[in-house]
C-alpha cells in the first residue's frame, strides 16, 4: 500500500503490481474550528459542499499501522490498519508549522521552516491520544540527513551533500 498526501486528504493506493496501481480509498479531511472531520470514499468528489484546497505542503510519515500527517497547525494520526476504510483516530496541536516529519519507533519528530533550529517530539503510540513529549535539536536529521558508518548524507534542492562526520 502507498499513501499519498494531497491538499484535501490522503489517497490510498494498491501498488502490488507497480505497473498498474489502483486507488483503494480516499480519506477526505476538513478542519472546522479546532476540530477535524473525515470521510472515506473512492475519491470521486468532496463529501462536503464548497470544500476548497488545503495546505499545499502536508508532510507525512508512516508509523506502524498509522499514517501521521501535519495539516492546518495539527499533527493528525490516521489508522490505516484497514486500507479500504482508513479512520482519523486523533490529533494534537503542533508547536509550529511542520515542514518535515521523521519517525523513530512510536515517536514523530517535526521540523519547522528553514531558520528554526529546534523542533518538537510527539508520541503517537496511542493513535486516539497523540501527545507532545518534548523538543529536539536534530532538525537536520528530520529534514532528511542520514548518517551511516561515519558518513552523513542530505538531499538538497541543489543536489546531494555528503560529509564525513568526525567522532
Amino acid at each position: 500500500m502507498l499513501v499519498a498526501t494531497t491538499q484535501r486528504g490522503l489517497a490510498f493506493l494498491d501498488v502490488t503490481d507497480p505497473s498498474a496501481p489502483s486507488q483503494i480509498a480516499f480519506l477526505w479531511l476538513r478542519q472546522t474550528g479546532h476540530d477535524w472531520e473525515a470521510a472515506v470514499d473512492d475519491g470521486s468528489g468532496p463529501p462536503w459542499p464548497g470544500l476548497s484546497g488545503g495546505d499545499a505542503h502536508r508532510p507525512a510519515v508512516g508509523v506502524g499501522y498509522s499514517a501521521v500527517m501535519a495539516a492546518g497547525g495539527d499533527l493528525l494520526v490516521i489508522d490505516v490498519s484497514e486500507p479500504a476504510s482508513p479512520q482519523l483516530a486523533g490529533w494534537v496541536p503542533l508547536d509550529e508549522p511542520a515542514r518535515s516529519l521523521r519517525a523513530a519507533g512510536q515517536l514523530v519528530y517535526s521540523a519547522g521552516p528553514p531558520g528554526h533550529d529546534e523542533g518538537a517530539v510527539y508520541d503517537v503510540g496511542s493513535v486516539e491520544d497523540p501527545a507532545w513529549v518534548g523538543d529536539h535539536d536534530v532538525v537536520e536529521w528530520v529534514r532528511g540527513a542520514l548518517v551511516n558508518d561515519g558518513w552523513a548524507f542530505r538531499a538538497r534542492p541543489s543536489g546531494l551533500e555528503v560529509a564525513w562526520v568526525e567522532r
